[in-house]
């Protein structure tokens, strides 16, 4: 029987803490190994980058996968762009670890490589405009690491250590005239909207491919970020934190665990009801 983990149990400083995975019995099976796969981390800087996924025209799921949206130029000065960034390829790591702990190597090496093409070769030069820490040879080596035989464990610890400088590099986020919880509150909504496209083309499908996966990490990285963060929404407006805590309630019945939808799980359309409720107390 599948064992269902919630992203509440990944804190936002996963990278921080012992690596144990994400446990779950269920796993995707058709993910298939990147062409790349030969590559080397050392092979130079489009090494993870070249092992597409499903983020060019065409691709499975929602456009880009649900990667849409991320504009370099207005992340320099825009801190929701900014942190929507960083919380979109967080979700990508949390679920290639599920995958990964599932037992579907393949599958977490593709949602390892898919930041690295699909956001953070465009998004390095704003990080490094921040002062934040420039990563591209970590995610690379945790992207590879799979093709070259690693174990799980070294994968995990890779892994980890992208966590670690995702989070750094969230503290150096540029402010705006908006309020930090209204930032905050903000990204959820983003992260809600990319989770909520992508359950309405998987839901009530078996779990597998990469429209899944995609929605099962957003769903994760917006409980995360929600972790300590929902008691200063709450306190700076009441009505917008209960729309919140409703859509992540939503998000979390119908994403929540990795081998599917369970029955009963609410569908698309009711997840996109709390969606644009919460957005119009934003």
């Amino acid at each position: 029987m599948a064992i269902r983990k919630t992203p509440l149990l990944w804190t936002a400083s996963l990278a921080a803490i012992t690596v144990v995975g994400v446990t779950s019995c269920g796993a995707p099976q058709d993910g298939a190994a990147p062409a790349a796969s030969q590559q080397s981390e050392t092979a130079g800087r489009a090494d993870a980058s070249d092992l597409q996924g499903e983020g060019g025209e065409g691709g499975e799921g929602g456009e880009a996968g649900g990667e849409f949206g991320i504009d370099p130029a207005r992340a320099e000065t825009d801190p929701v762009v900014y942190l929507s960034a960083i919380e979109v390829m967080r979700a990508h790591y949390l679920a290639g670890l599920a995958a990964l702990e599932a037992g579907d190597r393949a599958a977490a090496a593709e949602m390892f490589s898919h930041p690295v093409s699909e956001i953070y070769i465009d998004f390095e030069p704003v990080i490094e405009a921040r002062g934040g820490t420039v990563m591209l040879d970590e995610m690379n080596h945790a992207a590879v690491l799979h093709f070259q035989g690693a174990s799980q464990e070294e994968i995990e610890a890779a892994v980890a250590v992208v966590l670690g400088l995702l989070d750094e590099n969230e503290q150096v986020a540029p402010s705006s005239d908006l309020s930090p919880a209204r930032v905050d509150a903000a990204v959820l909504m983003d992260l809600g909207e990319r989770a909520a496209l992508q359950y309405g083309f998987v839901q009530g499908a078996a779990a597998g491919g990469e429209a899944w996966l995609d929605a099962y990490g957003f769903n994760a990285a917006a409980q995360v970020y929600a972790v300590g963060r929902m008691d200063a929404i709450a306190a700076a407006d009441p009505t917008l934190a209960a729309g919140l805590r409703t859509l992540l309630s939503r998000l979390d019945e119908a994403l929540g665990a990795y081998e599917g939808p369970a029955d009963g799980a609410p569908d698309p359309q009711a997840v996109t009801s709390a969606l644009e409720a919460a957005r119009g107390a934003l």
